[in-house]
């Protein structure tokens, strides 16, 4: 089928948990699976090689997760690798693309089971993420521009949508179609780690995304993981950023809002020299923000890195600002209504 085409109703899921070397994490994301107020059909755990005790963690979850299968690699093919694995294997309708640091909270495949079957014209559906640090504490709330009520944004919708802000759709929290996915052939490895938004980005364009603001995933954001240290190595990050504007650029379907190219290149960058600082210089190149600038403003006391972060949006313009103070203001509303939705799954009663 093509990427537009018309789709089946959405019954069964497919998780893909790609693994290496997490296995101290694994309790707790598998964990989390079988959680769920509905069970996964099937959890595709794809060990990439892993030299620790993952494979023997995977293993004593059998009984708890009866969908659970494993394919444990002899050779690395890294991340990207192992997620087109698992979704070649995958037979659902939806597919849930885990991380193996990362948990879902309960309700999230039953709730997007039902937005499904609300807009069966859908191809993605998202949630809100509580982002966590590497001590268990709850930082934020993502994503950080989003909807105020329970939506579904059509084709069109979703184009206006992205005219204002991106990242809407947070993986931990995320279910799209298992079809359109493969119709625009998996994840991407030229895009690295900008290849499942990417995907997810596509396939809401395409067929609308159903986003409802309920914390249902938890994101590790580890100082040691993927995305901080993507955001130190700058010359990957600066390339990986000019394949995906290409890619937008070149695209002739129509799918992309005009002048999207630009605004996802600003975005990708805004978001990578923001994890970049304290590290001026390296927030500069990746940003082309002066690093006599931010290293001024980054030196300032109390305030420093608010203050960078002031000129790197200035700069770059990643996202509306009433759209993301508007959100703020919600989800502190929401959360004083129900401070759960700032603790981890085993830290609420």
């Amino acid at each position: 089928m093509s990427i537009s085409g018309a789709l089946r109703p959405a019954r069964t899921i497919s998780v893909i948990l790609p693994n290496r070397n997490h296995a101290h994490f694994l309790p707790r994301a598998l964990g989390a699976l079988a959680r769920q107020s509905r069970l996964a059909d099937e959890i595709i755990v794809i060990d990439d090689a892993s030299s620790d005790d993952s494979i023997a963690v995977i293993e004593s979850w059998r009984d708890r997760l009866p969908g659970l299968k494993l394919t444990a690699l002899a050779e690395h093919r890294g991340v990207v690798g192992a997620l087109n694995l698992g979704l070649a294997q995958a037979t659902g309708d939806l597919v849930y693309a885990a991380a193996a640091d990362d948990a879902a909270k309960p309700a999230l495949f039953s709730t997007a089971l039902a937005a499904f079957d609300r807009h069966p014209e859908a191809g993605v559906f998202c949630a809100e993420a509580l982002v966590i640090d590497d001590e268990g504490t709850g930082r934020a709330i993502r994503p950080a521009a989003a909807p105020l009520r329970a939506t579904y944004l059509d084709p069109t919708g979703f184009r206006d949508w992205l005219r204002g802000s991106d990242n809407l759709c947070v993986g931990v929290a995320c279910l799209a179609r298992r079809e359109p996915m493969l119709a625009e052939g998996g994840y991407d490895l030229a895009l690295g780690p900008y290849c499942d938004s990417f995907l997810v980005r596509r396939i809401a364009l395409a067929h609308g995304v159903v986003f409802v603001p309920e914390v249902l995933g938890e994101w590790h954001r580890s100082m040691q993981g993927i995305s901080r240290s993507l955001a130190r190595d700058a010359d990957l990050t600066i390339a990986y950023i000019a394949e995906a504007r290409r890619r937008i650029e070149a695209d002739r379907s129509g799918l992309y809002p005009d002048g999207y190219g630009d605004m996802f290149a600003r975005r990708a960058s805004f978001n990578a020299a923001r994890l970049a600082l304290p590290d001026a210089g390296l927030a500069a190149r990746l940003s082309g923000v002066a690093e006599t600038r931010l290293a001024a403003l980054g030196r300032l006391p109390v305030v420093g890195r608010q203050a960078a972060m002031a000129a790197l949006t200035l700069s770059l313009r990643p996202m509306s600002l009433p759209r993301l103070f508007l959100t703020r203001a919600m989800q502190r509303l929401r959360a004083a209504r129900d401070p759960s939705r700032l603790q981890m799954s085993g830290q609420q009663d």
